[in-house]
């Protein structure tokens, strides 16, 4: 879609939670990581849904603000990672 003069392409998406295996969240989030990469550098990616992940705080970070909780895990890592 494009609003207010930006290009943006929103994904949803649904990912498993901690307790599923390594094997089947990196097929999920190479796919993810696909999904934003063609995309293009033209527009902008945004991601929505239930990603099941904690990304924490970080004062100053252009993907991670001060908003978040104390607490980062698997999914959260994952995500900043793309």
């Amino acid at each position: 879609m494009n609003m207010w003069g930006y290009k943006l392409t929103i994904i949803g998406i649904y990912t498993l939670n901690e307790d599923n295996g390594g094997i089947v969240k990196y097929e999920i989030f190479a796919h993810l990581n696909e999904e934003t990469v063609n995309c293009g550098s033209g527009r902008q990616p945004i991601l929505m849904g239930d990603m099941n992940g904690r990304t924490g705080r970080k004062n100053g970070n252009t993907v991670v603000d001060n908003f978040g909780e104390d607490r980062v895990n698997d999914n959260g890592e994952r995500l900043i990672e793309i």
